[in-house]
């Protein structure tokens, strides 16, 4: 039994149930106070209990580093584990609900010593989470915080650069980890990266406690785990001797050297069973939820659309879609396809491991608004040269030496290349980043602290470049002309946006970045080399940023948006056919060998079911589906049950809202919670009534309304215009003016509204009476 220090009255409880046990029970209950353990090695008796423990509980009051090591550890093991809540004292809700990880445990609640022995009395051996998944084909899991500093984020760029595809879990792209999932990553993983936060840092907390709970799973399973801290603090004890520190890159690189080395010899070695009784479902491998996550497999079943083929074709600027919507999935295919002509220079660009914010907060801040646009202008340009010309340098390393065309345009391209100091980093995100360092560096050697300072052109030649510009575009366009075209995609813009939603100079630098990528296309034409830029954006990011535009008509747009449920059917079917290896079976027989075919309480099918809760996004009919899998492969059935499904959707449920609040406040910066105010209400409910709902937290009527506009955007609401008729965005092909115009005409002057059943569970609704 692991428990905290503090409170001490959750110790003193414990042991009067041990107490208790002793005399009144068969049951043997070890707890390991840290005053019985003198000057052993910590950990080590800690372990040898969990080992030899039929049943390992753990009081989750207070959130605490060491239990949650410990309750992760057991579960690694395989062991049954019963999480408790002592009602003394407040359950720590909301980082319990921020984690992720407790809420999908099942606690149970006691308040004196009698009532914790009855849970320990009752609880049962052999349920408990799988362990005994096959190896995935991305080799390392990398759990990253909410805030990414550059020696995390390089973290990405270390694993790729070591021949080792990362798989990371990352909050800026979902919230929340479940116990289930953060097992199942670690269970598939050949190694796990894990760096801890100073507890002085902002949202530390949240993090480690994840990070504990990872690194307990890994080594129980005895996966290679790198544990890593930066600076002189004192980490909990139980991962005290594991962990290794650094101080600077130099050090950060020759630990993460030596764990690659690791990794790559136990790639070859892992034994191909793990903990606990084996489950067919285990083997069943539907893909990630985030695709990329999922590179090294998504060619195996992603489903190509007509949007896909546009992309390919360069017949689009801009790729646009709701988060969750594929859109990084279409970008990682359509640059794998485009690869294959070998002839064609492509450029991928997605910053997973950088962020834009220094240049925002520190050069931006202090610059007048046209000087924004004049320095991201030439700014954006200047990081395409810089990257079209690295790839190309890369990619004819060794063609050049056996091309007599290529070999003089390859060494000038070189020299001009070399002549920026920048372009020593290795990466991308290595060469962006010492390109803004420099750039902060110059304004503030050249402004000091100055407000709204207007730039002069010399003045951003020697701020910005090194090399000069004419030089570094008329090599590469005398070099492209031996080759077959070039295509840059720009993904996860998003990324260097802070967590408190869009800013206007966040709007500046991807009209900017657009603008750079059109004047590329129209010089590099008229040089004769087929160009295209296309850039992938949230729908509602872009919707925004067309209403700042005066020339909007010029750019091309696919909307990667799913309006029809068949599609989604249909990409399950294939994710189903390359599980099973069955490529000509029909959906309906793969499903019903994985799952109940029928929801008897609404008689509808299952698959529908789950569809009709994923709001159109195939990102989260994957993740409602895997969560219902690990909850059927934790309690070792052959498909999955409607148990199974309850507690998958009640889990996913929590998730979507944390998300679309988020994604709201991006937008709305003002509106925290907002989806928080329908606790307990209807299902259905007028227009009128949920706008009042809103008046607790916010004031104005105008903003209630735009809030009102938002949950109608994200499909939190539909219309219900008729007994049989109920209509979502998706429903009317994402056209808020076409909705709204039906609730006008439709539904009088208070239109009855229905939220969408994604939330019902999470929301605790009701029907209405």
């Amino acid at each position: 039994m692991a428990y905290p220090a503090r409170p001490t009255d959750i110790g003193e409880t414990i042991e009067r149930a041990k107490d208790l046990s002793a005399s009144s029970t068969d049951l043997e209950i070890t707890t390991w106070a840290r005053d019985d353990l003198g000057g052993q090695q910590l950990i080590q008796p800690i372990v040898k209990a969990i080992q030899e423990a039929d049943v390992v509980a753990a009081d989750v009051t207070a959130l605490n580093f060491n239990v949650t090591y410990e309750l992760g550890y057991a579960i690694g093991l395989g062991k049954r584990v019963l999480p408790l809540q002592f009602q003394a004292y407040p359950a720590e809700d909301a980082d319990i609900l921020a984690i992720g990880l407790y809420d999908t445990l099942l606690r149970q609640s006691y308040a004196d010593a009698d009532g914790a022995l009855n849970h320990m009395a009752r609880a049962e051996t052999g349920q408990r989470i799988a362990t005994n998944y096959p190896a995935d084909p991305s080799p390392l899991f990398i759990v990253l915080p909410q805030i990414k500093t550059d020696d995390i984020t390089s973290l990405v760029s270390r694993s790729r650069r070591a021949g080792l595809i990362p798989r990371t879990f990352d909050p800026g792209e979902q919230p929340r980890l479940s116990a289930s999932q953060a097992v199942k990553s670690v269970a598939v993983s050949t190694g796990i990266v894990i760096p801890l936060l100073d507890p002085a840092r902002s949202q530390s907390s949240v993090h480690n406690l994840r990070c504990a709970f990872v690194a307990g799973v890994s080594h129980a399973l005895g996966r290679p785990t790198l544990l890593l801290k930066k600076g002189d603090w004192a980490t909990p004890l139980d991962i005290r001797d594991e962990v290794e520190t650094y101080h600077n890159d130099e050090q950060l690189q020759a630990l993460f050297t030596r764990f690659a080395e690791r990794v790559h010899e136990a790639k070859y070695a892992m034994p191909t069973s793990a903990a606990g009784n084996r489950s067919d479902l285990s083997e069943i491998y539907l893909g990630d939820p985030a695709a990329e996550n999922e590179e090294a497999s998504l060619q195996s079943y992603f489903l190509e659309r007509g949007e896909f083929r546009q992309v390919l074709e360069g017949r689009t600027n801009v790729v646009v879609g709701r988060k969750g919507a594929g859109k990084t999935a279409v970008y990682v295919r359509a640059r794998d396809q485009l690869r294959d002509n070998r002839a064609k220079v492509i450029v991928d660009l997605s910053p997973e491991a950088h962020q834009l914010k220094q240049l925002k907060d520190v050069v931006l801040q202090a610059l007048a608004a046209g000087s924004k646009e004049f320095l991201l202008s030439a700014f954006w340009e200047y990081v395409l040269l810089l990257e079209v010309c690295a790839k190309i340098l890369e990619k004819d390393q060794d063609i050049h030496k056996r091309n007599h065309k290529l070999f003089e345009p390859y060494q000038r391209l070189l020299a001009v290349f070399r002549a920026d100091p920048v372009t020593e980093g290795a990466s991308f995100s290595d060469r962006l980043l010492k390109l803004i360092d420099r750039i902060a560096e110059r304004h503030r050697s050249t402004f000091g602290s100055k407000s709204s300072v207007d730039l002069s052109r010399d003045q951003l030649t020697n701020i910005l470049y090194e090399t000069t510009l004419p030089d570094l575009r008329s090599a590469i366009e005398l070099y492209a002309l031996e080759k077959d075209g070039i295509h840059v995609l720009f993904d996860n813009l998003d990324k260097g946006w802070n967590a408190e939603g869009l800013e206007e100079t966040d709007i500046i630098m991807i009209r900017t970045l657009l603008d750079a990528g059109r004047k590329m296309e129209n010089d590099f034409r008229r040089s004769g080399t087929d160009f295209h830029c296309t850039i992938f954006l949230r729908n509602d990011i872009f919707e925004m940023l067309l209403s700042k535009m005066a020339d909007r008509g010029k750019l091309t747009r696919v909307l990667v948006d799913w309006q029809h449920a068949d599609l989604l059917k249909q990409m399950i079917r294939r994710r189903l056919a390359f599980a099973f290896g069955t490529p000509t079976a029909s959906l309906e027989s793969m499903w019903n060998r994985i799952c109940i075919p029928i929801i008897e309480s609404t008689g509808e099918s299952s698959l529908d079911y789950m569809v009709n809760r994923s709001l159109m996004r195939p990102r989260y009919l994957l993740r409602l589906l895997n969560y219902c899998l690990a909850n059927a492969v934790n309690f070792e059935r052959s498909r999955i049950e409607w148990s199974d499904i309850e507690l998958g959707e009640s889990a996913y449920s929590t998730d979507v809202i944390t998300e679309v609040d988020l994604e709201i406040r991006d937008v709305l910066t003002d509106s925290h919670d907002v989806l928080y105010a329908f606790i307990g209400e209807p299902k259905e409910m007028r227009q009128s009534h949920l706008l009042s709902l809103l008046t607790k937290t916010i004031k104005a009527e105008q903003d209630r309304m735009n809030i009102l506009l938002m949950l109608l955007w994200h499909g939190v609401v539909g219309f219900r215009r008729g007994r049989d008729e109920l209509k979502y965005i998706f429903d009317v092909n994402y056209d808020l003016k076409r909705l709204q115009a039906s609730m006008s005409k439709f539904g009088e002057d208070d239109p009855m509204l229905q939220v969408n059943p994604a939330f019902w569970t999470g929301l605790e609704l009701c029907d209405a009476e």
